[in-house]
């Protein structure tokens, strides 16, 4: 019941496809759609316009009960350069945008003797009654250089939320990347199998749904980017693939290596990506319809 569907799709079929899928699960249960900018170079369309993106369309059974993950903010940017015994820390803007009268009102530099007055229309982020707790406990730095704004010190501690909402725009994860990466694994072969998914891709959907115990479920699994981004999550989720045993043309570069149909290549990549992954189980099983 709180299951939710990413459904790839490219321009011309997505109006379709959302059609579709609003008579199957209803208007109110379609979540939306990311918007993957997937191409570095333009394409030599004839009429001059170049479509550099995709579609995933999301819907769901029951939109009560989905709630998306933020993504994960950059803590790396926090350092404590000064030793400060509360931790990491970075500079933080002194401003809020309002204008209450407690917080509207003029901070004198102690060094410099320079007066500071928050923007017109809006007010410091702290009340007159904490900033002479904030200057004795150092959270406001003062600069000793006239002509230079002060500082507040946002403390690592005090992050309520590690995510920020999530973005429909998925940017930077472009197509080539999961060429480049399924050559690096087959790197005995050429071009073991065409289109792939870059694995970040994958991941970055995943990682905006998915909790611990979530199963993954790919109806399409092709050279097996699921179970690799799988494998890249925080949690250990377990994965489901299904790919018929299409057979690869006897000339292809696959083939030439021993591999005769696209589920072998799916099996293979799990295994070879697995193999990078000690501290988890990643084992698998294989089931195969009798007349496959």
């Amino acid at each position: 019941d709180d299951g939710v569907m990413f459904i790839s799709i490219d321009e011309r079929e997505i109006n379709n496809l959302t059609y579709i899928c609003e008579e199957i699960f209803g208007k109110e249960n379609i979540c939306g759609s990311f918007i993957w900018h997937n191409r570095t170079v333009m394409s030599n369309s004839q009429n001059g316009f170049s479509q550099d993106h995709e579609y995933i369309l999301i819907c769901c059974k029951n939109i009560d009960l989905v709630h998306f993950q933020g993504r994960k903010k950059d803590l790396s940017v926090y350092k404590n350069p000064d030793n400060d015994p509360n931790g990491l820390w970075v500079k933080g803007r002194p401003c809020a945008p309002h204008n209450h009268g407690s917080c509207v009102y003029s901070i004198t530099n102690p060094y410099t003797g320079e007066v500071y007055n928050p923007p017109r229309g809006r007010g410091w982020s702290f009340c007159k009654e904490t900033l002479q707790d904030y200057i004795k406990t150092g959270k406001i730095v003062f600069p000793k250089k006239e002509g230079e704004m002060f500082y507040i010190k946002q403390y690592l501690s005090e992050l309520r939320n590690v995510r920020v909402n999530r973005s429909s725009l998925i940017d930077g994860v472009y197509s080539f990347k999961g060429t480049k990466e399924l050559r690096e694994i087959f790197h005995e072969c050429g071009n073991i199998f065409t289109y792939p998914k870059p694995t970040e891709l994958i991941e970055t959907v995943l990682d905006s749904i998915i909790l611990e115990d979530d199963i993954v479920l790919d109806f399409f699994a092709g050279s097996g980017t699921t179970a690799h981004a799988v494998f890249n999550l925080e949690h250990k989720n377990n994965f489901i693939l299904i790919q018929q045993p299409e057979l690869l043309n006897k000339e292809s570069d696959a083939h030439k290596i021993g591999i005769n149909n696209i589920s072998d290549i799916t099996k293979e990549r799990i295994l070879r990506v697995g193999n990078k992954f000690p501290d988890r189980d990643t084992g698998f099983k294989v089931y195969k319809l009798k007349n496959c």
